[in-house]
């Protein structure tokens, strides 16, 4: 067995001679390519990041972006956390390349695509952005919902909400309803009800729960 990761960190830290050492020298003891014998034990995105480690090292951003593309289906996941760690700078550099902006449009669609160009934008989603992309596809990110609305102010309670529907023309507590389930719900029905007014409210609030 071998530690892949720790292949990766190895291959970053060498200096170009050593990892050219490297190629050579397996040219000349098995008589083989270094591409060709990774092909044979791992799947393409890992071979095209140990390519463009070989041949450049630390990786730029747009070049990991494009080994998280690399396969049958993008790490939609890779790409979110990538974009969101990323500078402005980086993420700047990717809007201005056409080359990879193409590429996004031809490997991602609907709203994976959507959230990707949002980050690259932003840097990061605003909270009704966060509750509409926890509520899209397949399954429900409970846990991205839940914390987005905790320990919300009066006032963005009311805020969000209203953020929620002339983004989205929808209201957000019948989304809230259709995804989550009884225990789910009640917790962000009372993340997003104003504070109790008197103490006969607060009472009634309790017997709720």
């Amino acid at each position: 067995s071998y530690d892949k990761e720790a292949i990766f960190k190895a291959l970053q830290e060498a200096t170009p001679e050593d990892r050219a050492a490297l190629q050579e020298t397996y040219k000349t003891k098995y008589k083989g390519d270094v591409s060709k014998m990774l092909h044979s034990m791992w799947d393409s995105r890992a071979v095209k990041r140990a390519e463009l480690t070989l041949e450049h090292g630390e990786l730029s951003f747009i070049q990991k972006l494009d080994v998280e593309m690399t396969g049958l289906g993008a790490d939609k996941r890779a790409l979110y956390t990538a974009i969101e760690s990323a500078t402005p700078e980086e993420r700047s550099s990717v809007l201005e390349n056409y080359g990879m902006m193409d590429r996004i449009t031809d490997e991602l669609s609907g709203k994976s695509r959507e959230r990707v160009m949002l980050l690259l934008r932003q840097g990061t989603l605003n909270r009704s952005q966060k509750l509409y992309f926890a509520m899209e596809g397949w399954g429900t990110n409970e846990a991205l919902i839940h914390s987005t609305l905790k320990d919300l102010l009066p006032s963005e309670r009311v805020a969000i909400q209203k953020e929620y529907r002339e983004n989205y023309g929808v209201d957000l507590l019948k989304e809230l309803k259709k995804e989550l389930g009884s225990r789910d719900l009640a917790e962000c029905v009372d993340a997003l009800a104003q504070p109790p007014r008197t103490l006969r409210e607060r009472l009634e609030r309790t017997q709720k729960k």
